[in-house]
């Protein structure tokens, strides 16, 4: 899977990391540690998946929190608020694509930390990686974006190492 990640994103280029690919990093260790953390409460606790899904974004809430205040009592690290919001007007048009990201956002939550309830984080989390191939095709789609041919290679190394986790005794553990 992860293989077929990689051709997938990079177009079999040397992956140099960069600043992006670094955040993107940072990005899964936190988004992997937040999902094992999530398993062990659902294992450990009687809680609903509902329940731990409506307390992640309470707090993501208080990182934001602490964002904001570093830009207002600390200007220098982020720049000031006002100045940072003013570089970006958000245009009205693009309001509904915003609430639909934010609903699918919520949705995605859902789903997930049902999966955790009932099958492992490592499961879940190897189930996950069709994402990359559903925001190609999402991308052709709406995006009008082209795949080469060794992106078509790592769609077919994901989905088939996809089909022989589901088959493996794996997804039933």
């Amino acid at each position: 899977m992860m293989g077929g990640a990689y051709l997938l994103t990079t177009y079999a280029q040397i992956l140099i990391p960069r600043t992006g690919d670094l955040l993107i990093l940072c990005a899964c260790v936190c988004w992997s540690l937040g999902s094992v953390l999530v398993r062990k409460t659902l294992k450990e606790k009687t809680v609903r998946a509902d329940v731990v899904t409506l307390q992640k974004p309470l707090a993501s809430i208080v990182v934001f929190s602490g964002f904001i205040a570093t830009a207002v009592y600390a200007p220098a690290i982020f720049g000031d608020l006002q100045e940072v919001l003013k570089c970006c007007s958000f245009p009205q048009g693009s309001i509904p694509y915003a609430i639909a990201s934010g609903f699918c956002l919520g949705m995605t939550w859902v789903y997930l930390f049902r999966t955790l309830d009932v099958a492992t984080a490592s499961f879940m989390t190897m189930v996950s990686m069709i994402t990359p191939v559903l925001v190609s095709a999402l991308a052709m789609i709406f995006l009008g974006e082209t795949l080469y041919w060794v992106q078509l290679i790592g769609i077919g190394m994901i989905l088939t190492s996809g089909i022989i986790v589901s088959k493996s005794e794996i997804a039933s553990t």
